[in-house]
């Protein structure tokens, strides 16, 4: 079973995304903020990484590069609600950070799913 970590504030997103990719055979591991999802990277092997870019605390930036450190070459795909911040701006800053693709908020599942599937499989 392929494992994810998804680190993302919005909870309510979270169960979302998190029920989904469950109910499609994936092992996933939530955390709400940038520093307990760094704990939790070192603490697991994960398949892949999906990192909200705004957050409190420790931003998706910070993470994607303390995780590209450690790892250059774990699939990282970027998201974000944008905010105050256009979806192409935290685009550029996720890719220019080191993350691999991008996926603007609210997404469709079967968006999410397709680029997972192209970067680690079923």
């Amino acid at each position: 079973m392929k494992k994810i970590l998804l680190i993302d504030d919005d909870l309510e997103f979270s169960q979302a995304v998190c029920t989904a990719l469950r109910r499609h055979g994936y092992e996933i591991y939530h955390a709400t903020n940038g520093l307990p999802g760094l704990s939790l990277y070192r603490q697991h092997r994960f398949d892949l990484v999906m990192s909200d870019i705004l957050m409190p605390d420790s931003d998706g930036v910070e993470v994607i590069l303390a995780i590209r450190k450690m790892d250059a070459t774990i699939p990282i795909i970027a998201i974000s609600g944008g905010g105050l911040v256009t979806a192409e701006t935290c685009e550029r800053i996720a890719k220019a950070c080191g993350g691999n693709a991008f996926l603007n908020k609210p997404f469709d599942i079967s968006c999410l799913l397709v680029k997972i599937n192209s970067m680690i499989g079923d």
